[in-house]
């Protein structure tokens, strides 16, 4: 694992890690007058483990179907940090079927993740969203617990919209009921410090 010294903007004690993060973007249709904070999420972290080298980023957006997935980068595309943030801009991405499926998202990240494994290296799933999703769906907290003891990490980001508030309870679902892994879009550096200690 490599490790660069760091700003206090990063969340981490002195150190940066290397790391893997695949972004998953909910697309449905309350999303769609808040993409500009999801972009802001996206950049914060590319723009402060881009300085690690080996760091790298994929990001997607799902909606019901495998078939409907829209891919922004892949791990193993080589782009430059401003490349990244031209990619991250790019409303080409964004144009979903307004629906969601986070499980999907979750399964769709992990395989990402899986394919591209490398030794020593944290593999972070980050799913960004609002908070609408059915509390009674335990299906999504399953299928993340399950691949949380695979050896992968399980965020999310909660926005909020104008259809939908911030639920905790419910985003938690995504993170295997994990309220510690649940986080709002200002929380920067908490979410930098929780990548940084997986």
């Amino acid at each position: 694992m490599q490790i660069v010294k760091s700003d206090t903007n990063t969340g981490c004690s002195g150190t940066s890690p290397t790391i893997d993060v695949v972004f998953g973007i909910d697309g449905s249709y309350s999303m769609q007058d808040i993409m500009d904070t999801v972009a802001d999420v996206v950049e914060n972290v590319t723009v402060t483990f881009s300085a690690v080298p080996g760091s790298r980023f994929a990001l997607f957006l799902y909606t019901d179907t495998e078939e409907e997935l829209s891919w922004g980068f892949h791990l193993t595309n080589s782009l430059t940090l401003e490349e990244l943030k031209d990619k991250i801009r790019d409303h080409a991405w964004w144009e979903g079927n307004y629906g969601d499926s986070h499980v999907l998202a979750i399964q769709t990240a992990k395989t990402e993740l899986q394919s591209n494994k490398r030794p020593g290296i944290s593999s972070n799933i980050v799913v960004i969203t609002d908070s609408e999703i059915d509390p009674e769906d335990k299906v999504v907290a399953d299928v993340s617990k399950a691949v949380t003891s695979e050896g992968f990490n399980v965020f999310v980001v909660g926005i909020v919209s104008k259809e939908v508030p911030f639920i905790p309870e419910n985003l938690a679902l995504i993170a295997g009921g994990n309220k510690n892994r649940v986080f709002k879009p200002e929380e920067k550096v908490r979410l930098n410090t929780a990548l940084c200690y997986t």
